[in-house]
């Protein structure tokens, strides 16, 4: 048993791994912004019954307003667009193509610029509960960011 999961570790580098779960990350949290589900908050419902009152626009009573709705599309699409750079990613470490390394730091720079630019929104929308959240976000990105850069210098050498 111990030496089948070893082979696997030999086969399925942490690199990959972790870069294939950043793109079902973003692919998972871009789809649920579109998907019309009836489980818990969504981020629609959030913003419209939360955030936006908070300064004065739009109100939980007026559904049809479309801001909320129109503000959860745009980060459906940046999350979107965020899963398939890294879904490419993924495509350039199987084929050992020689940008791999290029194309995660690109993914993982703009994930982070991505939860700053939420961060940046929560707080001017006057939402405090998710900056734990982004912030917790942020220092896993960055934990990823120096791992994958270990593993490109031990793999130069």
């Amino acid at each position: 048993m111990i030496e089948m999961l070893v082979n696997i570790g030999k086969r399925v580098p942490l690199s990959l791994v972790l870069v294939l779960h950043w793109g079902l990350f973003w692919l998972f949290n871009g789809i649920d912004k579109f998907a019309n589900n009836n489980f818990g908050v969504t981020f629609s419902a959030a913003l419209q019954n939360n955030l936006l009152p908070n300064i004065g626009i739009g109100s939980p009573e007026d559904p049809n307003s479309g801001l909320a709705d129109a503000m959860a599309y745009i980060v459906g699409i940046a999350e979107l667009g965020l899963g398939v750079v890294f879904l490419i990613t993924v495509g350039l470490f199987v084929q050992k193509h020689e940008h791999r390394w290029d194309m995660a730091n690109i993914g993982l720079t703009l994930s982070v610029l991505m939860f700053a630019v939420l961060s940046f929104g929560t707080i001017i929308l006057g939402g405090r509960d998710p900056l734990l959240q982004h912030g917790v976000f942020i220092g896993t990105l960055l934990l990823t960011a120096i791992t994958l850069r270990h593993f490109h210098s031990t793999e130069s050498e």
